[in-house]
């Protein structure tokens, strides 16, 4: 289905996240770009919506001749969408097909059909290549207002083991967390690690390099504040635990994603202290990057 530029509409209003119900994959014609796919089998609600998005790069200058090729692409392009909705059965499936620049166009679709989130693969090699969080995907993470599911071409299925990772730099921005991440939780029975890293301490002396935290380790205080959320995903019938690491985050999200064998990192991207660098610099796009599993971006997650 081609969706005609003129129809759209900005949002009345901003909706808070409700799981993955109704989703947006972009798609750019390749294996890679199609593993984001995979990923989301386990994810999906029965039932859920899912629009399929391939953007065309808009053809300069328009003369006959590559009008003509431009339709034929978009043909191209539906009859590949309509294959690729055969895979996802337990989804109710359209598709979009449009002609422009691939952030606004999908950006714009986003809005106009209400979608609780965008998904695609980071770094396919045509159509959509610059998502390896580029200018794209930073677009995309930063103008959508609502998550943004990520994954590496190549990275295989899991089976459900049903656990996410949902790293918090401090209490600020949590209960927009909670909202954001508990109908997902629901829909796929998971338990949630809510995980805090602190900033190591620098007590090393200048001239000798001595460093007596190396002696005598470290005992890792309560971190008290996320205690009320573990409740508060109790209340919402959410299983619920906190974890508290000290260290460089980037290092220790993909350490205990790997340990703890996580189906899902779930990162907001704002915060003041300890993962303050989340949003968008070099922690989220070392995860990004680096995670042998699906990440779901939050930027400006609100209370």
């Amino acid at each position: 289905m081609t969706r005609p530029k003129t129809s759209r509409k900005p949002a009345a209003a901003r909706r808070s996240p409700r799981g993955l119900r109704r989703i947006l994959v972009a798609l750019d014609g390749s294996a890679e770009g199609e593993t984001i796919l995979d990923q989301l089998k386990e994810l999906l609600a029965p039932r859920s919506v899912v629009l399929l998005m391939h953007v065309i790069p808009t053809p300069t200058p328009s003369t006959g001749e590559q009008l003509s090729d431009l339709l034929h692409v978009e043909e191209e392009a539906e009859e590949y969408l309509e294959g690729v909705a055969e895979r996802l059965p337990q989804a109710r499936v359209r598709w979009i097909v449009e002609t422009g620049d691939p952030a606004e166009r999908i950006l714009a679709a986003a809005r106009d059909e209400g979608v609780d989130a965008i998904a695609l693969t980071t770094h396919a090699r045509s159509g959509l290549s610059s998502l390896l969080m580029g200018s794209v995907a930073r677009d995309l993470v930063q103008k959508a207002g609502r998550p943004v599911f990520l994954v590496r071409p190549g990275v295989p299925s899991r089976a459900a083991r049903r656990k996410i990772l949902v790293p918090l730099a401090g209490p600020e921005g949590a209960l927009g967390v909670l909202r954001a991440v508990q109908d997902l939780a629901k829909q796929t029975e998971s338990t949630v690690t809510l995980f805090h890293v602190l900033p190591a301490p620098r007590v090393a002396d200048s001239s000798t390099g001595f460093n007596p935290i190396v002696l005598r380790p470290i005992q890792l205080p309560e971190v008290a504040w996320l205690d009320p959320i573990v409740d508060l995903f109790a209340h919402h019938g959410i299983r619920a635990e906190k974890l508290v690491r000290m260290g460089e985050p980037e290092e220790w999200i993909l350490e205990e994603a790997r340990e703890r064998d996580v189906d899902l990192i779930a990162l907001p991207t704002r915060g003041r202290e300890g993962l303050a660098r989340l949003i968008l610099g070099s922690v989220a796009e070392h995860v990004v990057q680096k995670a042998d599993r699906a990440v779901l971006l939050f930027h400006r997650v609100e209370e």
